[in-house]
C-alpha cells in the first residue's frame, strides 16, 4: 500500500470516528489540537527561547555597577516579574482545557443514551442497531475525552515542573531570595501588585516602629 493511500485511509478511518461521536467528538477533538499546540509552544519556549532571555537578563544584570541601589531592585523585579509572567503564560488555558475534555466526555454520554432512549421510545427493542449507534456515541466520547485528559494532565505536569525548575534557575542565576521569586510568580495583576506593595510600606513601617521602641527601652 502507497502512502498516499495510507494517509486516505486514516483520514477515512477519522472522518468515520468523528461520524460516530457526532459534535461532542468534534469539540474534544478541537480542545486535543488546541491542548497539544498550547504544550507544545510552551515546551519549545521554556527548553530554547526563555534560557536565552534568562542568561541576556543575566548579563544585562552582571553589567550593571551598582546592585544594591533602589533603582537595581526595581531593575531586578521588573526583569524578574516580565521573565516569570512570559513562563508562566498559556498555563491556566492548559488547565482550563484539560478540566473540560472529561466533561465534554460525560456530555458525549448522556447524549448518547439519550439517542439510545430514543430509538428504544420510538421502534422498541427490535432495531438493535439504532440503539448500537448510541451506546458507541456514548462510549468513543467518553473515551476520548479521558484519553485527552489523562495526556494533558500528565505533560502538563511536566511542564510545571519543567517551569519551576527554570525559575529556580534564573533565582540562582540573579542571586535573588525564593520569596522574592514566588512574589514575582504570583502577582500577576496591577491590583494584586499595588495591594503587595501597600503591605510591604505598613510592613517596613511597622518594623521601623519597632525598631525605635527596642532604641528607646536599650
Amino acid at each position: 500500500m502507497s502512502v498516499e493511500a495510507r494517509v486516505l485511509s486514516a483520514v477515512q478511518d477519522v472522518q468515520n470516528l468523528l461520524e460516530v461521536g457526532g459534535s461532542v467528538l468534534v469539540a474534544i477533538f478541537a480542545a486535543a489540537v488546541a491542548l497539544w499546540t498550547l504544550l507544545i509552544e510552551r515546551f519549545a519556549y521554556a527548553m530554547w527561547v526563555h534560557p536565552e532571555r534568562a542568561e541576556d537578563v543575566a548579563r544585562r544584570w552582571d553589567a550593571m555597577p551598582d546592585k544594591d541601589s533602589w533603582d537595581a531592585q526595581v531593575i531586578r523585579r521588573l526583569w524578574i516579574s516580565e521573565l516569570t509572567l512570559d513562563l508562566d503564560a498559556g498555563l491556566a488555558l492548559i488547565r482550563s482545557l484539560v478540566s473540560v475534555c472529561p466533561l465534554l466526555g460525560l456530555l458525549g454520554t448522556t447524549t448518547g443514551m439519550v439517542e439510545v432512549f430514543e430509538s428504544m421510545a420510538l421502534m422498541g427493542n427490535s432495531e438493535p442497531r439504532l440503539m448500537a449507534s448510541g451506546v458507541s456515541q456514548a462510549m468513543v466520547t467518553t473515551m476520548a475525552g479521558l484519553v485527552v485528559a489523562l495526556s494533558g494532565i500528565f505533560f502538563s505536569a511536566r511542564l510545571e515542573t519543567h517551569l519551576l525548575a527554570e525559575r529556580e534557575r534564573l533565582a540562582q542565576r540573579l542571586h535573588i531570595d525564593g520569596d522574592l521569586l514566588t512574589h514575582a510568580h504570583r502577582v500577576r495583576n496591577p491590583i494584586a501588585r499595588e495591594r503587595t506593595r501597600e503591605a510591604n510600606e505598613r510592613h517596613r513601617r511597622r518594623q521601623e516602629v519597632e525598631d525605635a521602641f527596642r532604641g528607646e527601652e536599650e
